[in-house]
Order: C-alpha cells, then sequence, then structure tokens
C-alpha cells in the first residue's frame, strides 16, 4: 500500500467493503484535496505544526482559531490552503475521537519485513467502521494479533495450534490462554480485540453442527461484557465465580433477547441450525484478567504509601516502594519526578537530574519537572 493519502485513499475505495457513506467521504478527501494529520505541536492562539497521517510532511499552519479546540497528539481532517507566505486551514476542521491518535500508533511493521503503517481496516477505524470491512476470519486474526503486539511467527504459532485443536478435542481456552496473557502484557487495550478474532478463527474451523449461529454469537459478546463488568466491579476473584455468575446471569430474562433468557434464546436457535447440542454452558477465562486487577491494585497501594512517606521527609524509604511499583505498572512522569524529589533530598542530584529528564521526556510540557530542572540548575547542582 503506498505511503501517501492518494493512494491509501485510492486502495480503500476501490479494494474494500464498507458503508457507502463512508466511501462517499473518503472520496471527498481525495478528489477535494483534503487531508488527515496528526497534531505535531502547537503554540495556542499562533500556529500549529500538523503531519500527514500516511506520511513524512509536516505542515506549520498559521490559525488561531484552530489551534483554540486542538490539542497535540489529536488527529483532524482538513484542507490546507498556501496563503501568500503562509499556511492557513482552508475549512473548519474536523476533530476525529481520541481512539484514532491511538489507532495511528500502533506498529504495523511486524508481518512479512513491511515498514509500519496503517491498512485499509485502520482507515475504517477512523470512521468507526472498522468491524464492516470485509475480511477472512484469518486475516482479521492476523490484523488483530499485529495490534496486539505479537509477531509473525507467535500469530502463526496460534493459527496452527488452533486448526490442529479444531481437529482433535482440544479446548480453545487451553490453547488461547497462554495468548491472552501476552496480549494482557503486550497491549491491554487491543486484547478485546484480539480474542474475539482469536474466537471466531477457531469458530470458523468446527464443523457446521458446532458453529454458533449470529444469536448465540451474540449472547456470547454479552455474557463476555456481563463478566467484565463484574470484574470492574471486583464481584469476581477467581474462575469458579465467573463460571457460577456467567451460568446465573444465563437464565434471567433478557431485553436485548426480547425478554428470553439467553439460555432459551441459543437453544432455539440451535434447533434452527439442526444443531443436536442442547446444553449450553460457557467459561471464559478470567486468571490473567484478576491477576492484572490484583498488580493494579497492589501498584495503586504502593504509589499512595511511597508518596505518603516522601511528603514526611522518609525519602528512603519511599524510594524503595517506588522501586517496588515501578516492577508492576508503568512508570510515568508524575513518578519520575516524585522520585526525583526525594533523591534531591538525600543528596543524590545526579539522580534527580536523571528522573526530571525522563519525566520531560515522557510529558515535556510538565511544569513541576522544568521548575525542578531550572531549580536544580540554578543551584549548580545539574
Amino acid at each position: 500500500m503506498p505511503d501517501t493519502n492518494q493512494g491509501v485513499l485510492d486502495d480503500f475505495i476501490q479494494n474494500y467493503d464498507t458503508h457507502p457513506d463512508n466511501k462517499e467521504i473518503c472520496a471527498g478527501f481525495k478528489n477535494n484535496w483534503y487531508g488527515i494529520f496528526e497534531v505535531v505541536a502547537l503554540k495556542t492562539g499562533k500556529e500549529t505544526i500538523l503531519r500527514e497521517l500516511f506520511g513524512a510532511t509536516q505542515h506549520h499552519v498559521t490559525d488561531t482559531a484552530l489551534t483554540k479546540f486542538i490539542q497535540k497528539g489529536d488527529v483532524i481532517i482538513g484542507r490546507i490552503l498556501p496563503f501568500e507566505d503562509i499556511k492557513i486551514m482552508a475549512t473548519n476542521a474536523v476533530k476525529m475521537p481520541s481512539e484514532a491518535a491511538t489507532i495511528i500508533r500502533i506498529n504495523r511493521g511486524r508481518f512479512e519485513g513491511i515498514k509500519a503503517k496503517l491498512t485499509p481496516v485502520d482507515v475504517a477505524g477512523l470512521f468507526g467502521r472498522k468491524n464492516e470491512v470485509k475480511m477472512s476470519k484469518k486475516d482479521r486474526l492476523l490484523h488483530e494479533a499485529g495490534s496486539a503486539g505479537f509477531t509473525a511467527d507467535e500469530t502463526l504459532k496460534l493459527i496452527k495450534e488452533l486448526e490442529e485443536g479444531a481437529k482433535g478435542t482440544a479446548m480453545p481456552n487451553d490453547i488461547i490462554e497462554p495468548y491472552a496473557s501476552k496480549a494482557m502484557s503486550k497491549n491491554k487495550d487491543m486484547t478485546e480485540y484480539f480474542l474475539k478474532a482469536v474466537y471466531e478463527f477457531w469458530n470458523s474451523l468446527l464443523p457446521f453442527s458446532m458453529q454458533k449461529g449470529p444469536i448465540e454469537t451474540a449472547v456470547i459478546e454479552l455474557a463476555m461484557s456481563y463478566m467484565q463488568e463484574q470484574l470492574q466491579k471486583r464481584k469476581i476473584t477467581n474462575q469458579d465465580e465467573a463460571d457460577k455468575k456467567v451460568q446465573e446471569w444465563m437464565k434471567l430474562p433478557n431485553m436485548a433477547l426480547d425478554g428470553k433468557s439467553p439460555e432459551q434464546a441459543v437453544i432455539e436457535e440451535r434447533k434452527q441450525l439442526g444443531n443436536p447440542e442442547l446444553r449450553v454452558s460457557y467459561s471464559f477465562q478470567v486468571k490473567e484478567i484478576c491477576a492484572e486487577n490484583e498488580k493494579e491494585d497492589k501498584a495503586e497501594k504502593l504509589y499512595n504509601q511511597a508518596l505518603e512517606l516522601g511528603q514526611n521527609g522518609k525519602h528512603a524509604a519511599a524510594l524503595k516502594l517506588y522501586k517496588e511499583y515501578c516492577e508492576l505498572s508503568d512508570i510515568n512522569h508524575v513518578v519520575h519526578h516524585n522520585m526525583a524529589v526525594s533523591h534531591f533530598f538525600l543528596g543524590h542530584y545526579k539522580k534527580a537530574k536523571e528522573h526530571l529528564e525522563k519525566a520531560l521526556k515522557l510529558k515535556p510540557d510538565y511544569e513541576k519537572a522544568l521548575r525542578a530542572l531550572k531549580d536544580l540548575k540554578g543551584r549548580g547542582l545539574g
């Protein structure tokens, strides 16, 4: 796929099925020289620097109105027009949902040595139509696995295991569980989409009598949503509780199913499809999710304890807990700043400077770190 706005949109319009309205929008971008841009930097009330989403070209745009409703990292759609010796936004820019900014940062360079780039699925995702792009179950699994952080070799190994498992008596969760755990650690935000693609691919490998119809597929999605809600509320802490909660939910009337219980709706559909299996039982692996929740709780507790110790002048003890926190969670600019403060009061000026610089690398405009670093240098300690 070419790395240009025009080339990507041409490919998308010609080769991928999606809602007609979206194709019309894409054609409008192409024919009217609209562009999709990421906000690289801006000065409120003065100018902004925009980077073409599908290329490397950057534009310095002088537009005071534009800078007031966007921020660094946003994705916008608009038309840039040269005017004398400056560039302006010729139309009102359209700010895309925050998910769009996340999509463009996903590394697509894991398959067949391809350079990192967007796929037509991502383009559709910018318009909320990702699932309407027609792909084989296998191709969608490859796509979502890449989004979740898996290499081509890892994904092909999973596909082979699923294909072999479907021929025998293997349970899908036994195969999927290790990959689900990896997905949680690689890219937690994309794990749900990855697992959905995995189960859909598994289902496509089964004989017709074992395949699930649209109602059962919807029931499984509803059950997963219910389970995730219970997990978030900490009403489920282990696998047995999860299985019990789901089975209880399966027998309750559900308005989304015209008042039928999920179990009743699935049985009726299976009879219509000629599926002789009338026992309805689902088990969703929650081990990784529960472990992740426990890990997050522990990390939060360590952070709060370290913060309190630092505020009370117990900086050595605070640093010890911050280090434990860093083993459980991603370290952010605030933690780096707090560690810098403790190092400063302990006389570890070099360490303090290192943490302040790391904080600013993560968030260049972090005022606390900027002031602290300036103060450190002003004292001749940095």
